[in-house]
């Protein structure tokens, strides 16, 4: 027991370590970039005092300087206070009117990318919103089903195997499934393997469960150099399908069953291209850093 708890704490641990790195690194980063303009400022300043400007033009310059300075070195304050988001954001919109006065000198660009990107983050929160009902609906609502790149991915990974018969059952009550289960038959003939559709909810294998099973009868006699379940398997894994379970009796003649049940109340739903790449280049990036975590 004792074990169980240390090793949960360790992991819980190291999570937060990698939450302290990363909060590290936009820190530094912030400072960084804040310091650097600010010192820059500060040069043009002494440059302009050389110059035999007046304090009336060169002002600006050491207000920014200033700020910038202090923004850099008390950014990490500021960001672990939440409470302190209002006084950011003022303190971000003056910064802002005073670069277009006295740096930018009222350029149209400068002010028609800041009016784009206060649009772009007032639009936020309500596509976010938008997105969010979206995906909730696709999970909790929508009815199952697979598009025509998933099927044509089931089709072209059993094409060159050998082909099995398949029986998809499904209860003939319930249509969403019924449906759904068609699809799997298209995807099926399509890859020249035998369909049979079995409406009898009595005989075994029993539609007990929610969601794709994989059943087989007559375990025992299935061909003894090859696994039809498996493949079966493997082709809807790379539609990108998830199977839920499956089951077998070994007694009988070899008969393979795709258990088309009730809907579940979430459906994992396929990722989009770009989330999968999204998902790779984040685990290349933070791969290394996660290694590293762990073995400190």
């Amino acid at each position: 027991m004792y074990s169980l708890l240390s090793h949960g704490w360790i992991l819980n641990w190291r999570e937060k370590r990698v939450a302290n790195i990363f909060e590290q690194i936009v820190d530094i980063a912030v400072f960084a970039i804040c310091e650097a303009y600010g010192i820059a400022l500060a040069f043009d300043v002494v440059e302009a005092v050389r110059g035999g400007k007046g304090a009336d033009q060169i002002w600006p310059s050491i207000v920014i300087s200033i700020f910038l300075i202090a923004f850099g070195a008390t950014f990490p304050w500021i960001r672990k206070n939440t409470s302190n988001r209002a006084l950011l954001f003022v303190v971000s919109l003056s910064s802002v009117a005073a670069l277009d006065r006295f740096w930018f000198r009222g350029s149209f660009g400068f002010r028609l990318t800041f009016a784009f990107a206060c649009t772009l983050y007032a639009l936020k929160k309500p596509m976010r919103f938008a997105l969010n009902l979206r995906r909730d609906l696709d999970v909790y609502v929508m009815p199952r089903r697979l598009t025509e790149q998933q099927i044509q991915s089931i089709a072209d990974f059993l094409g060159p195997s050998p082909t099995f018969s398949v029986v998809i059952k499904s209860d003939p009550r319930d249509e969403e499934a019924n449906r759904y289960a068609g699809q799997f038959q298209i995807a099926l003939s399509r890859a020249k393997w035998p369909v049979e559709r079995n409406a009898d909810v009595q005989a075994p294998p029993l539609l007990l469960n929610a969601d794709l099973h994989i059943s087989e009868l007559g375990k025992n006699n299935k061909p003894r150099d090859l696994d039809p379940a498996n493949i079966l398997r493997q082709a809807l894994q790379k539609g990108d399908v998830s199977v839920s379970g499956g089951g077998a009796v070994m007694a009988g003649d070899y008969r393979l069953f795709l258990l088309v049940g009730r809907r579940p109340l979430e459906v994992r739903q396929p990722l989009s291209k770009f989330k999968e790449l999204r998902r790779k280049i984040i685990g290349r990036l933070l791969g290394p850093l996660w290694r590293l975590n762990f073995a400190l």
